[in-house]
């Protein structure tokens, strides 16, 4: 019974700090994605 109260005893904090990494960096792959795929249309989209 004790051991599920210190199964998860994770602070939010650290969950919230880790998916805003997350989120940052699949935003600056999209962004990479779609700079490859400008530039190999042509560049024409500014």
């Amino acid at each position: 019974m004790q051991k599920q109260g210190v199964c998860c005893p994770a602070p939010p904090q650290r969950t919230s700090q880790s998916v805003d990494e997350e989120i940052l960096l699949k935003r600056e792959e999209l962004r990479l994605v779609r700079e490859r795929a400008t530039t190999q249309a042509g560049g024409r989209e500014e």
